[in-house]
């Protein structure tokens, strides 16, 4: 909660300067609401999940993540080169390096409406907690993102317990749904597998035809046999068969 609490523009503070007073209200109603859902148990503040406001029209998804990326990536940069403090409690591996020192989104989303309008506002999910809050003390009111008036403002999302339950179970039972086809497939093809078989020699489609007809009461052919190119087809075959009795 103190993570959360600590990035909040308030009304009178220094972060605050130069910002339009009603946008400085409208964040503080943002803190307000945010304080009064963790009064809840049913929520939690998480530790890699980002929630960005105030995203412009023009922003998309891939120019989001190319942003936090950038911005994680050059502040570690400057980090490895003079570290300041125990910031990173990730273990080292036995070249030194930090497990997975190269910054990893999960997901970026931004929210749209249903005609596909953005709504100003998205998610960034990081692999790392670190990370996260590298890109939160970077970004967030930052006036050289985008334009001193379109700045990013960035906070620890706030998660429903009982949503991300419910998330959970609809991707294991799509997951299990996914065994069950592949288990299907291994055992008896479906029906919409397509076997190919060796084609009939003449002769025997010829009897196989004859059989077909009889048994059907038919007294005309199939209407395959009745096209041109059927016709043409029996014809090179008859010449065939007497060249080769001729020989």
């Amino acid at each position: 909660v103190s993570t959360q609490s600590t990035w909040d523009i308030m009304a009178g503070s220094e972060a605050a300067e130069g910002l339009n007073p009603k946008l400085v209200s409208l964040l503080q109603q943002r803190y307000q609401a945010k304080r009064q859902k963790l009064k809840s148990t049913n929520f939690f503040v998480s530790a890699t999940r980002l929630s960005v406001h105030e995203v412009p029209d023009t922003c998309d998804e891939v120019q989001l993540r190319r942003i936090f990326l950038a911005a994680v990536k050059e502040r570690v940069a400057e980090m490895e080169r003079d570290p300041a403090g125990d910031w990173d409690t990730r273990p080292k591996d036995r070249f030194g390096r930090r497990v997975g020192s190269d910054p990893t989104i999960k997901q970026v989303k931004i929210c749209k409406d249903d005609l596909g309008n953005s709504r100003g506002f998205g998610f960034v999910e990081f692999l790392h907690h670190e990370h996260a809050l590298i890109a939160l003390r970077h970004i967030n009111n930052n006036p050289n993102i985008f334009t001193a008036k379109n700045r990013l403002y960035v906070e620890f999302a706030i998660e429903n317990i009982q949503k991300l339950k419910f998330q959970k179970e609809r991707r294991d039972w799509r997951d299990r749904k996914v065994q069950n086809q592949k288990a299907q497939e291994e055992v008896a093809p479906s029906r919409s597998t397509y076997i190919a078989r060796k084609p009939l020699p003449r002769e025997t489609l010829g009897k196989v035809m004859k059989q077909y007809s009889k048994r059907k009461g038919r007294t005309t052919k199939p209407k395959y046999m009745q096209t041109q190119a059927y016709q043409d087809m029996i014809c090179r075959y008859i010449r065939a068969r007497k060249a080769s009795k001729a020989k």
